[in-house]
Order: structure tokens, then sequence, then C-alpha cells
């Protein structure tokens, strides 16, 4: 691996370089795809569904911060991430360490705010639901601990320039205490997300392929479990490595990985009116029978559906403004009847009409 002029280095062997290789290939695939994802979401809602939510904005930011995650990990490949401490400089050794510090804030910004975008997602497709007291429950925690966990990542030092000093005098908290009990968090409040929709979802009198390909979309949230996992083994072996800059290339890997595949996940459940536009035919015949348990327990959703396929039809919250008078259920949601005749994708049957 080259190095910037001006310093001394010895050479990396060949295995450093292709750590670093890997693990900057690794980032900016990810970031690339969550991009590409957070432009189709609001893609979608801008134009097809013709409303943007808080959810989306919320979104959109945390792939900013995810960016300047990105940023900082350039930087540290650039500063010869994944090579060992003997092969290099000690100004480049100093540098690598300060981008370390700037990027862990970085990394739980984004995080927690995709937890944010996916309580708010919830909130928008669970109206009159008892899952919106647990969205603001959640919402409220994710906020207060998120700003703990940003600001003692930048105060882990006092003062903070002892991160990457040991020469300075000042104290410091643990990092593998700071950097696990965050890791726990995130990987708890990845489950709970996961699970809060679950038992909604079963309930939903939905043909069994569309509920399942229905649970599968949520459920693919699990994934972010488990890059959470992986990045907690590495990120204790950062914390406790003799060699930070060799054993940094894995924990920022799968720090790119996780933060990333959670907006991705985050923005999947928006796309459903791209891909019918793209692919009509795989939405042209699909019906939904939704029944008495299902009003009761997600009015809402029954109409999410209906204005994912039918953008700025169903509800005032997707645009819509020539059906404010239609008939709303007890809970705030159109009835199932009522979403027959305004879509013409929901069947019911006829013991369930009014009379």
């Amino acid at each position: 691996m080259d190095m910037p002029d001006g310093e001394t280095y010895i050479h990396l062997s060949a295995e450093s370089e292709d750590r670093g290789r890997v693990a900057f290939a690794v980032g900016i695939t990810v970031t690339s795809l969550a991009a590409l994802f957070v432009a189709a979401r609001l893609y979608t809602r801008s134009l097809l569904v013709k409303k943007v939510g808080a959810d989306d904005w919320t979104c959109l930011v945390s792939l900013i911060f995810s960016f300047a995650f990105m940023g900082l990990f350039i930087g540290e490949w650039k500063s010869a991430l994944g090579g060992h401490r003997s092969e290099i400089s000690a100004e480049t050794f100093k540098k690598q360490v300060i981008l370390l510090w700037a990027s862990v804030p970085m990394y739980n910004t984004s995080l927690f705010c995709t937890k944010a975008s996916i309580c708010l997602q919830y909130h928008r497709i669970f109206p009159g639901s008892r899952i919106r007291i647990v969205c603001y429950g959640a919402l409220v925690f994710i906020v207060l601990y998120g700003m703990w966990v940003v600001l003692g990542s930048f105060l882990i030092c006092i003062p903070v320039k002892r991160f990457w000093d040991d020469t300075v005098e000042g104290n410091c908290m643990s990092r593998d205490g700071l950097w696990l009990s965050t890791a726990i968090v995130h990987i708890v409040t990845d489950i709970i997300l996961l699970a809060m929709p679950m038992p909604i979802l079963m309930r939903l009198n939905l043909p069994k392929r569309q509920r399942i390909a229905l649970v599968l979309v949520f459920a693919l949230g699990g994934f972010v479990c488990v890059t959470s996992g992986l990045r907690l083994k590495s990120l204790r072996q950062v914390a406790r490595a003799d060699d930070i800059v060799r054993d940094n290339a894995a924990a920022a890997t799968w720090s790119a990985i996780e933060c990333n595949v959670a907006i991705i996940c985050c923005s999947l459940p928006t796309l459903r009116p791209l891909v019918a536009r793209i692919f009509p035919s795989i939405f042209s015949s699909s019906t939904c029978d939704y029944g008495n348990e299902s009003k009761r327990e997600a009015p809402g959703l029954s109409r999410w559906f209906a204005a994912q396929e039918f953008p700025g039809v169903i509800g005032q919250e997707h645009g819509m403004e020539s059906y404010q008078g239609k008939q709303r259920d007890e809970e705030g949601g159109y009835s199932a009847v009522e979403l027959g005749k305004i879509t013409g994708s929901v069947s019911v049957s006829q013991k369930e009409a009014p009379t």
C-alpha cells in the first residue's frame, strides 16, 4: 500500500494490504447500496405516494451520518488500516487512532437514527394500534440513550487527547466496557424492533403466501442482529488489542455493514409502490381479506396496504384530499368494506359487511 508523502513508513506486507483493501471494498459497497435504497425510498414516498414522513427524513439523516462514518473509514484505510503497528510510523498510528475515535460517534448516530426511523415508521403504519404506545416508549429510550452514547463516545477520555496519546495525563473510561454495553443495547433494541409488529402481522387474514412475504420483509431486520453480534466479537478484540490498527479492520468493516444494512432493511417496506410500478404483474392479482380481528388489532394496516398500491388514495396521511369524508371505523381507520370500494383490492365476505 502506498503511503502519503512526508512521513516515514515501513512497507506493509501483502497480508496487511489485503486486509485493508477488503475492509475498504466492503465498506464502499454497503454504503453505496444503502444510498441506493434511500434514494429509491425518497423517490417512492415523494413522487409515487406523494407523502414524505418523519420516518423518511430520519432515515435520510441516518444515511448522512453513515456517509460521515465512511469518510472517516476511508481516512483510516489511507492511514494503513489493517497493517501491523510495527509497519507504520508513530504519526500514522496517531492519525489512525484519532480517526477511530471520531468514527465511533458517527456510527452510533447513524444506527440510532435508523432505529428512530423504524419506530416512526411503525407509528405511521399502525395508527390506532396499541403498538403506538410501545413506539413512543422505544423512541424516547432510543433518543435519550443515543445522546448519552454519542456524548460518551466523544468524551471517553478527559482530556480527549488522551485517547490517542498515552503520555497525556487524564482519565479514560474502559473502552471494552463502553463499547460492549453499547453493542449489547444495539442487539437488544434490534430484537425488540424486530418483534414489535410480528403479532399484528401474524393475525392478518391475508392469503398465507402474502402473509409470509410480509413477515419476511419485516423480519429481514434479523440480519442486522446477526451483524451486530459479529461486530461485537471484533469490537472486543479492538478494545483489548495491543495492535489496534490491525484488529480495527474487522471492527470497522462490521460497523459499516451493520449501520448500512439497517438502513436498507428500514427502507424495504416502503418500496412496494416502486416495485409495483416496475413489475405490475406481481401485484395485479393480489387480494386481501381482513377479518374482524384484523380490524380491531390493526385498523390502519389495511389503509397502509391500499396506500402502498394506490398512492394518494387512502387517508389524509397519504396525501388524500378527495376521500376525507369516507367512512372510518371506530379507531380512525377505513373499514375493510370501504377499502374494498375505494381500491378494489380488498375482498370482504358478505357476513362482514355492515347492514
